[in-house]
């Protein structure tokens, strides 16, 4: 079985469709699928052409054949975890379906929450868990106001980049390509620790 991702911003053409992509990219395609919709999202553009240029040099080759796709309830239930881009976009999620809150973040929370977690937590959820993954985002989301704060709020959210210049599409889409890589590298981690 497949552990699904969902990214989430607000138009879907710029943070979330590069997280989507990079972590299919980066995570074992027989084990993650990932996705991307935007709360307000401009449902069939395409990603603007300086978004896909930053885009294509950090790994998401495909970005010319992004199209936008609005979020929606059906989206929200069949994600195994959220990741949005923003505290508003993980909030929208989780009012589409209140059950998808435990499971539901934004992406720089998520990746500050498994840089915390240590070899040892992982090892101690191996038993009885098919899904190594599953197992992974659970221990994450029981971490969740354990781990020590970043602070302010604003810390917890990927800057917007759209209509803006180009170097602020690349220090954007660093801080999204920084994130999907250590989330990756959780999941990776814990495939490994908790193999019998």
């Amino acid at each position: 079985m497949t552990f699904h991702i969902l990214t989430v911003c607000t138009g879907n053409l710029c943070r979330s469709p590069l997280a989507a992509g990079l972590f299919n990219t980066g995570l074992d395609p027989a084990r993650f699928t990932s996705t991307s919709v935007g709360t307000f999202a401009l449902v069939g553009d395409t990603m603007p052409e300086q978004a896909q240029m930053v885009a294509v040099r950090m790994g998401y080759m495909t970005a010319a054949d992004h199209r936008a796709t609005a979020l929606t309830k059906a989206a929200v239930s069949q994600a195994d975890l959220i990741l949005g881009m923003e505290l508003n976009h993980r909030r929208a999620a989780a009012q589409l379906q209140p059950t998808a809150v435990r499971r539901a973040f934004t992406l720089l929370e998520f990746a500050h929450i498994v840089g915390h977690i240590q070899d040892a937590q992982l090892a101690g959820i191996r038993n009885g868990n098919d899904n190594p993954a599953v197992g992974a985002a659970q221990i994450v989301m029981r971490m969740r106001g354990v781990v020590p704060r970043l602070g302010a709020e604003r810390l917890y959210e990927v800057e917007d980049p759209y209509g803006r210049s180009t170097q602020v599409y690349e220090r954007s889409f660093k801080q999204v390509q920084q994130a999907v890589s250590d989330i990756g590298d959780y999941f990776s981690r814990a495939a490994r620790v908790m193999q019998p």
